[in-house]
């Protein structure tokens, strides 16, 4: 805020000041913790928000089709990791994935169909599986700012409602009803709490509840062969009778953020999140792939320390993270047939990033990230869990353009999960 301006007069031997008007200047701070990044902070063009994504340390990528990336974040994946376009959940068509929500335009409704023929040749028995998803999200949110504090609560809502089935075009029969008619639903409220203590101390945290609830109409009706999805629940699981799922979810956190001084500054955050299945683990239904309609929701419980360094002509920052995660959301293949189970899992890692202005128009930037998934349950590895991996990077940077290489590096990954096989640097996520 500028309330006075002071000129000097040659010849004169007294300085005079001269009132102005007072300015006010608004503009939104940023929430403590959070990460806010624009395209054109981007180095280079991305092929769509997974590929640009992945860019960041500690976010890697997993190719399900011909353009679509799964993230994986900290070893999370799926619908355990929340992607919002243009503020709504968005939930593909394709039970595999093959169509993930970082490959759409902001549209919550898709008609997908996968087949076996339209970009092969036919072969003997011609498949085909039309697949829709419907998704609802509404959310109210108020935010006000007290002397030292800021405060966030609101409300939200997200439903989906699946349904898919696989079809035999060459005896013109319905197979399966691989999604049978599938309604999920979640209604949360939650309240966040910023304080600031002083100009170098921020403590924040917050609470959270849903109430989430899952059904599959269809479960109990027969496909043109006969195939019923609760039968194949009942013959993987022993699940019978009821397969309606309800459930409460409770989180929370707590975080604090300590300026150490002008150039270092030391965080720590600690909480505790819940996830439901999706229609997918929990409903599924085909021969070989049987989603489990009495799987229980995965709590996590995670500690994360970081501490940056920031100087004039770069930076450093240094983080570690530690996930105890109870009735983790396994997806295993027993006798020939893919099946869902809650195990007890840690995922534990460290991420390294920092740049270095070293000439005027020359940067260096580089980034390291290692994460461990281990299932305490069998022993052994989760799955898709990227190894020892990093790149570095050299730009000339002007003031409205950049040009620069970056080299990508990847240890090789030997603690894999059930049926994975190591595919290289590439299999993981170009």
């Amino acid at each position: 805020m500028v309330a006075f301006i002071a000129a000097g007069w040659a010849g004169s031997a007294q300085a005079e000041t001269e009132a102005l008007a007072t300015m006010i200047i608004e503009g939104s701070a940023g929430v403590p913790g959070e990460l806010s990044l624009s395209l054109q902070q981007s180095s280079a063009p991305a092929a769509d928000a997974g590929d640009w994504l992945r860019r960041i340390n500690g976010i890697e990528a997993v190719r399900m089709g011909g353009h679509g990336l799964e993230l994986v974040i900290r070893g999370q994946q799926g619908n355990a990791v929340n992607i919002l376009v243009n503020g709504g959940f968005v939930f593909g068509g394709c039970p595999n994935r093959m169509d993930t929500p970082t490959a759409y335009a902001p549209l919550h409704s898709f008609d997908h169909v996968m087949d076996n023929t339209s970009l092969r040749d036919a072969p003997m028995m011609k498949m085909r599986s039309p697949t829709e998803s419907d998704t609802l999200t509404w959310k109210s949110m108020v935010v006000q700012q007290l002397a030292d504090s800021d405060l966030r609560f609101g409300v939200n809502v997200l439903q989906n409602e699946r349904d898919a089935r696989i079809i035999n075009d060459t005896a013109d029969k319905v197979a399966f009803l691989s999604w049978p008619d599938v309604t999920t639903r979640q209604f949360g409220v939650f309240a966040e709490l910023d304080h600031y203590l002083g100009e170098r101390t921020t403590l924040s945290g917050g609470l959270r509840l849903d109430y989430s609830e899952a059904s599959a109409d269809a479960a109990d009706q027969a496909s043109d062969t006969g195939v019923v999805a609760a039968d194949l629940y009942r013959r993987e699981y022993g699940v019978a009778g009821e397969l309606d799922h309800k459930a409460w979810l409770a989180g929370g956190f707590l975080r604090g953020e300590q300026r150490l001084n002008d150039t270092d500054t030391l965080y720590a955050s600690l909480s505790r999140a819940e996830r439901d299945a999706d229609a997918t683990e929990r409903y599924f239904a085909k021969g070989d792939w049987v989603g489990n309609p009495g799987l229980d929701p995965e709590v996590h419980h995670q500690l994360e320390v970081g501490i940056e360094r920031r100087l004039a002509n770069g930076g450093v920052e240094v983080v570690a993270f530690a996930d105890r995660v109870d009735d983790y959301i396994f997806r295993d293949t027993v006798d020939g047939v893919s099946v869902c189970r809650n195990i007890d899992a840690t995922l534990n890692g460290v991420e390294l990033s920092g740049d270095l202005r070293w000439a005027h128009h020359r940067e260096t930037r580089g980034q390291l990230s290692w994460v461990r998934g281990d299932n305490l349950d069998d022993g052994g590895a989760l799955a898709d869990i990227a190894p020892l991996r990093g790149q570095l990077s050299q730009f000339h940077v002007r003031e409205v353009w950049e040009a620069g290489l970056t080299a990508r590096f990847s240890d090789a990954q030997d603690r894999l999960g059930p049926d994975e096989v190591a595919l290289g640097l590439c299999g993981a996520g170009c």
